[in-house]
């Protein structure tokens, strides 16, 4: 729930950013889209993502290491499939067995 209402906080707190008054639809927004947002958009993106991926009853901690790691794996791929989704780029690398 924590996690959660962090997540809500960033998401906010990109809208209110000039950079970050447009919504991602990770099923139709391609890797070329995603290497080619703005910072706020990425970082929202990953972090979200983050949350996303989160265990269900993992800690309500943000890992700013783990994004910048997990940014790193989503550009590389991105940029090897730029016509990819971000939805299933993120499923690819990050996606639970």
């Amino acid at each position: 729930m924590i996690g959660r209402a962090v997540l809500a906080l960033i998401v906010l707190a990109a809208a209110a950013s000039p950079a970050g008054a447009a919504s991602v639809n990770l099923n139709t927004a391609t890797c070329r889209d995603f290497l080619t947002a703005s910072p706020v958009v990425v970082a929202t993106t990953l972090a979200w993502l983050a949350g996303y991926y989160q265990d269900e009853d993992a800690q309500p901690v943000i890992d700013f290491d783990g994004l910048k790691t997990s940014a790193a794996k989503l550009k590389s791929f991105c940029a090897a499939h730029p016509d990819e989704t971000v939805g299933a780029a993120a499923e690819s690398l990050f996606g639970r067995e």
